[in-house]
């Protein structure tokens, strides 16, 4: 059981598992009448944030806030100040105002996190008030959630700290944000009329549309440009949709060949999928680290699959768990060729094979190939 959990967590190395396809964020549409409103102006962060709010929806303004927070901190402090992150619908007040009150023998600062705060502060509102009121020093609190409303306490907040709003940002915001993060985060080019065509397919949803562009960065080396041809070879239509066809393409391919075919490796199932892979690079056009992430997306379902099976959950509950709709019948062939002991090494096969394309060990297309015989291997 734990190397299957060791399986499941392929995104700390794949990392562009992580993909937040099944979000539905629509556009938020530019005011120009808000746009002419005079910002307010922002507070710095650091050591004189004794409390600090983070609320509202968007969950990327939250963590970038956060971190400019922490990197102060570890600047003046001239120490790497570790978070202690508490769940707000759980924690006792006692053990809260503990933290931020006790020093610790092995670091000088102390910073304390509440998540889901709003339900901390409805249910201690007064504690927490008067906390703010004269807070600790040596010590930030944060309180963070989506939900906000406590503007007694935000009144006090403002006398020894900041509340952050972060509100879904408008067309025009997240087109900005969007150029900055290429370049800042990614290292990459982005181009003004691309990040406009980003959010108008995407929305303003700044997790998804980085998510987006973590991906797009794949595509270029560093410091190039990402091309409007990319955007729309990659977000033409919905990345889930866009994923699953070529999945498709690959599982069918599994699936028709015969397990022993004459003439060498074409119809086998090895040829048939190397040849489906070829198919989506040179005729589809998708780029080889799409299909990279394609195939090893294909593989972790078929683990998980193994695994519900050893669970006694039918083939149809296992389908709409891992949203097959199409191709199940194909998807469900090649788990039964393939064997449920042969899914978890499959997975950790194709973990090593990108990890090495991205560390120049081969490139991704001859990994893939390589990938596809060791597959065919194990195959009934």
């Amino acid at each position: 059981m734990q190397s299957e959990a060791a399986c499941l967590g392929v995104p700390l190395t794949f990392s562009f598992f992580i993909l937040h396809w099944s979000l539905d964020i629509s556009p938020s549409r530019y005011n120009p009448a808000m746009a002419k409103k005079a910002a307010t102006p922002k507070k710095a962060l650091g050591t004189q944030t004794r409390v600090l709010i983070l609320c509202g929806p968007e969950e990327m303004t939250k963590r970038e806030a956060f971190t400019e927070l922490r990197e102060a901190i570890n600047k003046e402090v001239g120490a790497d100040i570790d978070p202690k992150v508490l769940d707000g619908q759980r924690v006792q007040p006692a053990e809260v105002f503990d933290e931020v009150r006790t020093m610790s023998l092995l670091q000088p600062y102390q910073l304390v996190v509440v998540d889901d705060a709003d339900q901390f502060v409805k249910l201690y509102r007064e504690m927490v008030e008067r906390y703010a009121e004269n807070p600790a020093e040596g010590s930030t609190l944060v309180l963070r959630s989506v939900n906000w409303n406590s503007p007694k306490l935000d009144k006090a907040v403002e006398k020894v700290g900041a509340k952050i709003k972060a509100e879904s940002p408008s067309e025009a915001e997240a087109i900005t944000w969007l150029i900055k993060r290429a370049t800042t985060h990614h290292q990459r080019k982005l181009d003004r009329e691309c990040a406009a065509t980003l959010v108008q397919r995407l929305g303003c949803g700044l997790m998804r549309l980085d998510n987006e562009l973590a991906k797009l960065a794949l595509m270029v080396d560093d410091g190039e440009a990402i091309r409007g041809d990319m955007i729309d070879q990659l977000v033409g239509r919905s990345s889930d949709e866009q994923a699953w066809a070529a999945q498709e393409a690959v599982l069918a391919a599994l699936a028709s060949a015969k397990p022993q075919a004459a003439g060498g490796v074409k119809g086998t199932p090895a040829g048939a999928a190397i040849e489906a892979i070829h198919e989506l690079i040179d005729l589809a056009g998708h780029h080889e680290v799409l299909v990279m992430y394609f195939v090893a997306d294909i593989v972790r379902k078929l683990h998980l699959a193994a695994m519900l099976r050893r669970q006694r959950v039918s083939d149809y509950q296992i389908a709409a768990d891992l949203k097959i709709w199409g191709g199940k019948e194909a998807f469900f062939k090649v788990l039964n060729r393939l064997g449920s002991s042969a899914t978890g090494p499959m997975l950790r096969q194709i973990v090593r094979l990108d990890a090495r394309s991205k560390s120049g060990f081969g490139k991704p297309l001859a990994n893939l190939e390589c990938f596809c015989a060791t597959l065919a291997d194990e195959m009934k």
